[in-house]
């Protein structure tokens, strides 16, 4: 065979190659038309709603997205569980819900962790059921729950589901004096409780001081045992010069006037590392300070402290 003779084979193999793929167009072409309006008429026999046309999306990642926005649309967690990829449903289900309020069944479809305990600590203290914090995985996040719950439930008893000492202590001390204050009730500051009697009375003092000051009423300050916190309350005159105390007193006196003028300089100086701590989270959650809980020996009454001032909030 010339090479003429081949060349001019190859190219009528190639023209009928060309040939029989443009024969296709047409084929595909319609098709894609039939195709179209399948999917037209599948959205007008169900009404065109939006569910249908997440469904009828070719590509997975697609209906995903158009599930995911329209659960954001319609603030509806509802079509999140339609997603197929976990990491989005959670997304989904957690930002659908903001607008609304978290249900157990919400909480348990989210795969994350993370996502998974906020959304069972929102429910918790919302519902005021302290039962939710118990399905928490993180143990840091599950005694915040409880300090939270405790606090929004207004009761105590909640405290002592917290496994750490010092969170035990801060939760149960807290919600007594917010009942207190609610209240104006200076005896109920009288259940704080504390690791030794000594530091027990001084937040006990503290609390009705605290009280008596918000109602503006200096009779309540008959409750207090302590004659430097008394006289604060009654408001006379006190010496600033806590070196002039014993060690006791001069505890008690670093301590008071720290928190009565918010400085956390003042609580350095105490030597009893327990009330030094609850001095510096008294003052950071006053001024809403996260970096004086920094000073916190205890890494779980910091923890507490940095997220009561503010740090761990979105």
């Amino acid at each position: 065979m010339t090479k003429a003779k081949a060349a001019g084979t190859q190219t009528s193999e190639a023209d009928a190659k060309l040939r029989k793929a443009l024969s296709l167009i047409p084929i595909i072409a319609v098709l894609l038309i039939a195709g179209a309006a399948l999917w037209y008429v599948f959205n007008s026999v169900s009404g065109g709603s939006p569910e249908s046309r997440c469904a009828s999306a070719l590509l997975p990642e697609w209906r995903d997205s158009c599930y995911y926005s329209l659960a954001l649309d319609a603030m509806d967690p509802s079509y999140c569980n339609a997603i197929n990829d976990a990491a989005k449903r959670d997304v989904c289900l957690s930002q659908a819900s903001a607008g609304a309020h978290p249900t157990e069944t919400i909480c348990s479809k989210m795969t994350g962790s993370v996502l998974r305990d906020t959304c069972y600590s929102t429910l918790a203290k919302e519902s005021k059921n302290a039962t939710y914090c118990s399905m928490i995985s993180s143990p840091l996040t599950t005694e915040q729950c409880y300090s939270e719950t405790a606090a929004a439930a207004g009761d105590p008893s909640i405290c002592t589901m917290i496994k750490d000492t010092d969170a035990m202590y801060k939760c149960n001390n807290d919600v007594y004096q917010q009942l207190a204050l609610e209240r104006g009730d200076p005896r109920l500051c009288q259940h704080v409780d504390f690791y030794d009697a000594f530091s027990k009375q001084l937040i006990a003092d503290n609390c009705v001081l605290a009280v008596s000051m918000n109602r503006s009423d200096k009779s309540m300050c008959r409750y207090i045992v302590n004659d430097t916190i008394r006289a604060r309350c009654m408001g006379l005159s006190v010496s600033a010069d806590c070196e002039s105390f014993d060690a006791n007193q001069r505890n008690i006196c670093y301590y008071s006037s720290a928190v009565a003028n918010k400085n956390p300089n003042e609580c350095g100086k105490i030597t009893v590392e327990s009330l030094r701590n609850n001095c510096y989270y008294q003052i950071a959650t006053q001024k809403m300070d996260p970096a004086i809980c920094e000073s916190i020996s205890s890494e779980s009454l910091k923890q507490l402290c940095l997220t009561a001032a503010g740090k761990n909030r979105v």
